[in-house]
């Protein structure tokens, strides 16, 4: 079929426009190739292929800010009409833009905009399970990786993964938002199962026990919330996640920015700094003007 339509495109060169786009005259040609061959399917009682038998298409849409809400795009897609399935399919699917669409569907772009906008917003008021989607596109955006066999049960260990989930789920995007910057890569949680073996593994041996995470490029390493050691708690490692989150993405909008930088606004987008740690650890710098400077 696709040699059909540039054949087809080649054969009619010449009734191109100058100054049309070349991407839409094309697509049009394709889209009634494909719409004769769905005829010729018919006839001979043949299934054609169904755009909603798309499953669990990752698409980005506008009220999600950055992360991709993984839903079942096929099932979703059954709810709408002809027209509306088309044009999210154009969207979503070949990554038209807005104009290529309208001209393709020969509508105005507007109309196409708010087609699309009032489908998705359906879609999005259809789906049952809001929370465990909201948690699906986290898992889409983060990785955690189990460093270890002696974190716990099976069952156990699914529960922190849920958790921490849930937890970054609840700033992430708020975090991102605020700091305008959109993460340009997946993170990665490696979660090791005691302190021992989490300071060993990042050339810590010696390390305090309230050191239980850092980050390296933009793999987060923490010691797991089911062994959290004496200075830490189940939930204090879940909120010392976030902490790890905000400081990597701090670095990742300005690699040359300062760790106190990175450290007290990981610190306070965790809220972990009550208001007497802030006043007793700042006072005395205040005090004596010992405050830094932005250079």
């Amino acid at each position: 079929m696709t040699q059909q339509v540039f054949l087809k495109a080649v054969e009619n060169l010449h009734n191109f426009r100058a100054g049309s786009n070349v991407f839409t005259w094309i697509f049009k040609i394709a889209q009634n190739t494909l719409k004769n061959e769905y005829r010729r399917l018919s006839r001979k009682k043949e299934a054609p292929f169904d755009i909603t038998a798309f499953e669990s298409q990752s698409i980005s849409l506008e009220f999600t800010k950055y992360v991709d809400f993984r839903i079942d795009i096929g099932a979703a897609l059954k709810a709408c009409n002809e027209l509306d399935q088309e044009i999210i399919a154009l969207r979503f699917f070949v990554d038209c833009t807005l104009p290529e669409i309208a001209k393709i569907v020969g509508m105005r772009e507007s109309a196409v905009k708010n087609r699309l906008y009032r489908s998705l917003e359906k879609l999005r008021k259809e789906l049952k399970e809001w929370g465990d989607i909201t948690i699906m596109s986290i898992q889409d955006f983060i990785s955690i990786v189990n460093k270890g066999d002696g974190e716990g049960t099976h069952q156990r260990l699914n529960k922190v993964h849920h958790d921490l989930f849930v937890e970054l789920g609840n700033h992430v995007e708020r975090v991102s938002s605020k700091y305008h910057h959109d993460p340009l890569r997946k993170v990665i949680i490696e979660i090791y199962p005691d302190l021992p073996t989490f300071h060993r593994a990042v050339g810590e041996a010696d390390a305090p026990n309230w050191f239980m995470g850092t980050y390296e490029g933009n793999i987060l390493k923490i010691v797991s919330p089911l062994n959290p050691g004496p200075e830490h708690t189940y939930q204090s490692i879940l909120k010392s996640t976030v902490h790890l989150f905000t400081m990597w993405l701090i670095s990742e909008i300005n690699p040359s920015a300062p760790k106190w930088i990175r450290q007290g606004i990981g610190g306070y987008e965790a809220k972990q700094m009550t208001e007497d740690f802030i006043k007793g650890s700042t006072e005395d710098a205040i005090r004596n003007l010992e405050i830094p400077s932005f250079d």
